[in-house]
Parts: C-alpha cells; sequence; structure tokens
C-alpha cells in the first residue's frame, strides 16, 4: 500500500471513529468487504454488518481478545481477533458466515 492510499485508510478511519454510519454506508459495507478484504477493516464495521444482517456480535469476556458472531439458530460460531487492522482471512470468512445464515432464513 502507497503512503497516500495509507494516510487516505488513515483519515477514513479517523473520519468513521467520530461520526456514525449512515444507512446507506452500511448497507454497501458487506459488499465492500468483500471487493477489498484487506482495506484495513475496524472491529465497529464488522459490528456494523452483523446488526443489519441479524447477526449477534459480542466482545470478548474476561480479557480475551476474540470476538465472537453467530446467529441464534446456526450452530457455527465465528471468532475473529480484535487485533487491528483486521486480516482478510477474517474478513472472507464473516461474508461466508453471513451468506450461509442468510440461505437458511
Amino acid at each position: 500500500m502507497c503512503i497516500q492510499a495509507e494516510a487516505q485508510a488513515s483519515v477514513f478511519h479517523l473520519r468513521a471513529a467520530f461520526k456514525p454510519l449512515s444507512p446507506d454506508d452500511v448497507a454497501d459495507l458487506l459488499d465492500k468487504m468483500r471487493e477489498n478484504p484487506a482495506y484495513g477493516w475496524r472491529m465497529a464495521d464488522i459490528q456494523a454488518v452483523c446488526d443489519q444482517n441479524g447477526v449477534m456480535c459480542k466482545p470478548p469476556k474476561g480479557g480475551g481478545s476474540h470476538y465472537k458472531v453467530f446467529q441464534g439458530t446456526a450452530p457455527e460460531i465465528l471468532t475473529i481477533p480484535f487485533k487491528r487492522p483486521i486480516k482478510p482471512v477474517y474478513i472472507r470468512k464473516l461474508a461466508a458466515f453471513i451468506d450461509a445464515v442468510k440461505a437458511r432464513k
């Protein structure tokens, strides 16, 4: 990633940290994650996608570092480490998990 792209990404995250996402932004977020899983997504982005798609995203308990992503009727639990940036493999797993949950409905 070039320095200019890093600066733009960090400015986006600074703006996003202080400004809540609009419903239009959240609707496009999962598609953006699929297009660019290596973007440098934050846990707030993952929580917004989960909320929009009816999936629970629970913070770690007792000093842990992994968030738990699950849906009440699904037997799977996806764990995502809080460390930033979140690795692309976890973004891909999240997209696949949400697709599987939607397919069950």
